[in-house]
């Protein structure tokens, strides 16, 4: 069957961690910037799953800087469902495969870096900068699927979380750009038989001024069958960004992040000339 364009050259078709979203000829669109909520929603995991990773890391450091005495409580509450592990100079978290190198210094001290990997590929370097501000590089796949290529660099810097709970220590201002590759017809359960390299989708984003990554529950647990910690998610809230979709041609979406509510972000997104709000 045919897909729909959405232009003479963009497939109106992303791929997201947990499904595949396709709309077909003869399907319906709501709303005008239907496509535009969907390539967000793939820009905001992609940055969202690199926050993860370097809060999870700041939260390592802190825990090794530590008092003995109060180590027991801090993992309870900050890793409660990934005990701790320190096997052969990597910190490694029970059930899942990503692994944390500290080169002997804390998270907090100027200019210390570690490494976040997997298996034996380095996915992301974290560079402390300043007080509670970090610069992360990420370079190849960012998750365990291969077929998920990510590229950034981008500044996060610790903030006074919005929202109460236990376990949460900051939210972050995230500022900086990059992209990431997906194929626009690839099964998630069964990659090798649907792999093509023509068929696939380039997105970038820029973000020139700074967005707010609340940190908030996450009920659906969107990785949780993905060998990633995703008890909790982080939202883009306040903010805005520039994102460009490349196949054969390209389209231009702006984000600007309003508020977050009981009833979800309230966001504004503009696409091929249209303009319209969106909460969730």
């Amino acid at each position: 069957m045919k897909r729909a364009l959405l232009s003479i050259s963009i497939l109106f078709c992303i791929f997201s961690l947990s499904s595949c979203v396709i709309i077909d000829e003869g399907d319906s669109v709501k709303r005008k910037t239907e496509a535009a909520r969907i390539i967000f929603d793939n820009v905001e995991d992609n940055i969202s799953a690199m926050v993860d990773l370097c809060d999870m890391a700041v939260k390592l450091s802190r825990w090794i800087d530590a008092p003995e005495g109060n180590k027991a409580a801090l993992e309870d509450l900050w890793f409660p469902d990934y005990k701790l592990r320190y096997e052969n100079g990597k910190w490694i978290f029970r059930d899942i495969s990503y692994y944390f190198t500290t080169g002997g210094k804390s998270l907090d001290s100027l200019n210390s870096e570690w490494i976040v990997g997997y298996g034996t590929a380095q996915r992301i370097t974290i560079k402390c900068t300043g007080k509670e501000s970090w610069n992360l590089t990420c370079c190849g796949s960012l998750f365990t699927n291969s077929y998920h290529l990510s590229n950034a660099n981008i500044t996060l810097t610790g903030r006074s979380p919005l929202l109460s709970g236990s376990g949460i220590l900051f939210d972050y201002d995230i500022s900086g750009s990059g992209s990431f590759i997906t194929n626009a017809s690839q099964s998630y359960y069964y990659p090798e038989y649907d792999y093509n390299p023509d068929n696939t989708l380039t997105i970038s984003y820029n973000i020139g001024e700074k967005v707010r990554f609340v940190t908030c529950p996450d009920e659906e647990y969107y990785y949780s069958n993905n060998d990633y910690p995703r008890d909790r998610e982080f939202r883009a809230s306040e903010g805005e960004m520039d994102i460009e979709v490349q196949d054969e041609g390209t389209e231009t979406i702006h984000a600007e992040m309003i508020s977050y509510t009981l009833y979800g972000v309230v966001k504004y997104l503009t696409f091929k000339g249209y303009k319209e709000v969106w909460t969730y």
